[in-house]
C-alpha cells in the first residue's frame, strides 16, 4: 500500500513538473497567445506602428525606414516603464545602453550627445524635469531636452558647452519632481538652470499620490505584519500560507490557467483593451490640483532663490485642450484618452488664472497646438519628433527673452502666486 502511494505520489510530482515545463515553453514560443491583458496592450501599442501607423513612423520617431524594425525591437526589449527604487523620489529608470534608447545609471536619459556625470563645472548645466512626455518614447534624439540642448549649443549664447540633463520619468508629476530635485541638491549638484515641464500628469494623478503609492503602502503593511509575527511566541505564530500561495500563483501552469480562464470569461464581454469611461473632475478637485501645483512651484522658487539658480516652469500642451482630435490619427479608438481628458479640464482653469500666468518663472505652452491640423502625438499623449522640436524651440525662445541662456544668467524675478 505504502509502495503504491509512493509510486502514485512520484508520478503526480513528475506530471506536475512536466506540465509546468510545457507551460513555460508555451509562454516562450507563443508569448502573444498567453499574454496578460497588460501585455496585450503593449503588443497592441507596438503592432499599430507595424500596421496602420507604419507610414508615420519615420517622421514621428525620426528614424530611417530601414531602422524602424530595430527601433521597436529595442523598445519592446527595454520596456520604458521598468522601474528601479530610488530613495525619497520613489523610483527611477535603470541604466541601459542601446542604439536608440540610453539611460545613465544616475537616473537621467541621454540626449543625442551624451553629457558627463557628474556635471562638468566648466559647462552650462540644465536640469530638465518632467513626466513621460519629457522622457519621451522615441529615440534619444527626439526628446525635448535633447533638442533644447542642440538649440542652446548651436546659438553659442552661453559661451560654453551646454548640457541638458533629461530627468523626465514615466508618471512623474511636479510633487515627485521637486523631491528628485532636492535629492540632487543634497548630493551636491548645482545646475545653472532648472526647468520643469508639467500639466498632464499633475492632472492625471489628481489625488496627489505617487503612482507607486499602493506598492509601498502594501510593503509597509507586510513589514508590520512580519514584525508583529516575530514578537509572538512560537506557539502563537501563524504559518505564512501567503508565501505558499504566491509560489503556486507564479508557476507557469497557474499563469496558463489564468489566461485560459480570463479568455473564457471575456467571451461576449467588452474587449480587455477597452478603457473604462473616466469620471470628470469636480470643481474642488480642479482647485486642489491647481493649488498643489502652485505650492510645488513656490517650493522650487524658494529653493532656487536660496541657491541662486534660475528656473522655469512650463505648462505643456495636451491633446484634450485646444486640439482637434480628428487630427489625432494615433489615438486608438479602444484606448481613447484614458483619463487624460482631465488635463484639458485643468488647463482650461489655468488659462484664465492671471496670478500664475503673470509669474515671470511660468511659461504657458498649452496653446502651441491651437488651430494645428498636424498629427502631433505618436500615441495618446506623447509628442511626435516635430512637436518636440516646436516645444523645445518655444522653451529656448522663452529662455532668451528672460536672459537665461548665457554665462551671465541670473535668478529670474520671483513671481507671486495668489
Amino acid at each position: 500500500m505504502i509502495e503504491t502511494l509512493a509510486i502514485l505520489f512520484t508520478g503526480l510530482c513528475a506530471l506536475f513538473v512536466v506540465f509546468n515545463l510545457a507551460a513555460a515553453i508555451a509562454f516562450r514560443l507563443f508569448p502573444r497567445f498567453v499574454a496578460t491583458p497588460q501585455e496585450r496592450k503593449r503588443y497592441s501599442y507596438i503592432s499599430r506602428f507595424e500596421g496602420e501607423l507604419a507610414k508615420y513612423v519615420p517622421a514621428w520617431f525620426a528614424v530611417e525606414e530601414n531602422q524602424t524594425g530595430a527601433f521597436f525591437a529595442e523598445y519592446a526589449k527595454h520596456e520604458l516603464n521598468i522601474y528601479e527604487h530610488e530613495p525619497f523620489s520613489e523610483f527611477k529608470h535603470p541604466g541601459r545602453e542601446g542604439s536608440f534608447i540610453n539611460y545613465a545609471p544616475q537616473g537621467y536619459r541621454h540626449n543625442r550627445e551624451k553629457a558627463p556625470w557628474p556635471p562638468a563645472d566648466d559647462c552650462f548645466n540644465v536640469f530638465f524635469f518632467g513626466g513621460s512626455t519629457t522622457l519621451a518614447v522615441g529615440p534619444d534624439w527626439t526628446t525635448i531636452p535633447s533638442k533644447l540642448q542642440d538649440l542652446m549649443n548651436a546659438s553659442g549664447q552661453s559661451g560654453r558647452r551646454v548640457n541638458v540633463y533629461n530627468f523626465g520619468r514615466g508618471s512623474f508629476f511636479s510633487s515627485m519632481e521637486i523631491t528628485l530635485f532636492q535629492n540632487l541638491l543634497r548630493e551636491g549638484r548645482r545646475p545653472d538652470l532648472v526647468i520643469f515641464l508639467d500639466g498632464i500628469n499633475d492632472s492625471y494623478f489628481f489625488n496627489g499620490l505617487p503612482p507607486t503609492y499602493g506598492l509601498f503602502h502594501q510593503a509597509v503593511v507586510e513589514m508590520n505584519e512580519e514584525v508583529a509575527a516575530e514578537t509572538r511566541s512560537r506557539m502563537r505564530s501563524r504559518p505564512k500560507w501567503n508565501l505558499f500561495q504566491k509560489f503556486f500563483a507564479t508557476l507557469p501552469s497557474s499563469r496558463l490557467f489564468d489566461v485560459i480562464a480570463s479568455s473564457i470569461a471575456q467571451r461576449g464581454a467588452a474587449s480587455p483593451l477597452t478603457t473604462a469611461a473616466y469620471d470628470p473632475l469636480t470643481d474642488d478637485q480642479k482647485t486642489e490640483i491647481v493649488e498643489r501645483y502652485k505650492t510645488n512651484m513656490g517650493i522650487a522658487e524658494s529653493i532656487c532663490a536660496k541657491f541662486g539658480m534660475p528656473l522655469l516652469f512650463a505648462w505643456q500642451p495636451t491633446p484634450s485642450y485646444g486640439y482637434d482630435l480628428n487630427n489625432h490619427v494615433a489615438l486608438a479608438s479602444h484606448f481613447g484618452l484614458q483619463g487624460h481628458e482631465r488635463s484639458g479640464e485643468v488647463t482650461e482653469v489655468l488659462a484664465s488664472h492671471a496670478p500664475l500666468r503673470d509669474n515671470k518663472n511660468f511659461l504657458w505652452l498649452a496653446d502651441l497646438q491651437d488651430q494645428s491640423t498636424d498629427a502631433l502625438y505618436v500615441d495618446t499623449v506623447h509628442y511626435t519628433d516635430a512637436f518636440c522640436a516646436t516645444i523645445a524651440r518655444s522653451i529656448f525662445d522663452a529662455l532668451g527673452d528672460r536672459g537665461l541662456t548665457g554665462a551671465d544668467t541670473k535668478t529670474a524675478e520671483q513671481g507671486t502666486l495668489a
